[in-house]
């Protein structure tokens, strides 16, 4: 009996563990991103383009982009592994984000919250992936998305 209670607790640290180490972000800002990746940083200078903070910073630029960073899951080997796996869990993670943000936008725009579960869907769908990046040093991957406003159903233009 004991030994299923040692199996039990372990199978829940590895869970935990996995969970922890799946997903760090949250929005991360552009100072966040200058150290772990400063190509990123460059592109978005370039761009012209800035993390999204709050609603009324995506109606002041006119899009919403957000960042989704995460770690490799503990199952991942190889290098390629890592890389792949990371990138698809921070895109998982952006898109959780600007599904968040996207109904910020639109229930400040005076939508209620059914009108704006609806909108949030078909804006998801929309969205972009404008940039990948992974930093090997410390195994963690960056995924930019990015929708703009117009393409928003039901945003007074």
């Amino acid at each position: 009996m004991r030994r299923y209670i040692k199996i039990g607790m372990f199978v829940a640290l590895l869970l935990i563990l996995f969970v922890a180490g799946m997903a760090i972000a949250q929005s991360a800002k552009t100072s966040e991103l200058d150290v772990r990746f400063p190509v990123a940083t460059q592109w978005l200078k370039q761009n012209n383009l800035s993390i999204t903070t709050s609603p009324d910073h995506a109606i002041s630029d006119g899009y919403i982009l957000v960042a989704g960073e995460a770690f490799p899951p503990l199952t991942a080997r190889t290098k390629g592994q890592k890389q792949l796996m990371a990138q698809r869990i921070a895109t998982f993670v952006a898109t959780r984000q600007l599904a968040k943000m996207v109904k910020k936008v639109i229930v400040m725009g005076g939508k209620n919250e059914g009108f704006a579960e609806e909108a949030v869907k078909e804006a998801v769908k929309e969205a972009k992936v404008v940039y990948k990046d992974y930093n090997e040093q410390e195994e963690t991957a960056l995924v930019l998305m990015k929708i703009e406003l117009f393409l928003i159903r039901g945003l007074d233009r």
